[in-house]
């Protein structure tokens, strides 16, 4: 959800705390060079978010994606700390 839209919900009783742009950087770089490892070629849009598709995975039926998918969050969960979606 976008900050003004926040903050027009919440209103007034909202809480807002400045950016810390350094510590989203040094997040974004190791979540992504983890999910390199099993993403080489990967479209970065912005710190959290990406595309890619592997190769191995075109074509692929729902099951093999789905598991290739839970393999690669519990890799950025083990390396990071972080939880993927």
């Amino acid at each position: 959800m976008p900050m003004h839209q926040a903050k027009r919900l919440v209103g007034g009783a909202a809480v807002v705390l400045p950016p810390r742009g350094v510590v989203y950087g040094l997040a974004s770089r190791r979540v992504f060079e983890t999910v390199r490892t099993m993403v080489a070629v990967l479209g970065q849009l912005s710190f959290d978010e990406a595309f890619g598709e592997p190769p191995e995975l075109a074509g692929a039926a729902e099951p093999a994606v789905e598991a290739f998918c839970e393999q690669l969050r519990a890799r950025v969960l083990a390396e990071t700390g972080l939880v993927a979606s």
